[in-house]
């Protein structure tokens, strides 16, 4: 897999495909789903257009300032996501006939 992709590469990619990509965050909103399980819609974005998507409650946060990693939990970590750089790992999915 290439390192990283753009917001518009990612866009091209087939369902089941996994990528990685970077981008500012203009959007961040928690969520529920129907059976009252979190979720966050977020929106990064980079030259070449941007890129909705959903994290689920499985999925890892990272906190990678000053060179250090170490995991976070996005409700309580204190950072704003929204206007902040990130980088994303992620799966293109499929849900009613639509990728996301």
């Amino acid at each position: 897999m290439k390192n990283y992709l753009s917001i518009k590469e990612v866009k091209d990619l087939p369902a089941n495909s996994e990528f990685k990509a970077m981008g500012i965050v203009s959007h961040f909103n928690r969520r529920k789903d129907r059976n009252n399980n979190p979720f966050w819609e977020l929106t990064i974005a980079d030259s070449t257009g941007e890129l909705e998507g959903k994290v689920w409650p499985l999925s890892i946060w990272w906190n990678t300032q000053g060179g250090e990693k170490f995991p976070i939990d996005p409700d309580n970590c204190g950072i704003k996501f929204e206007g902040s750089s990130v980088g994303v790992y992620g799966l293109i999915g499929e849900f009613k006939d639509q990728l996301q």
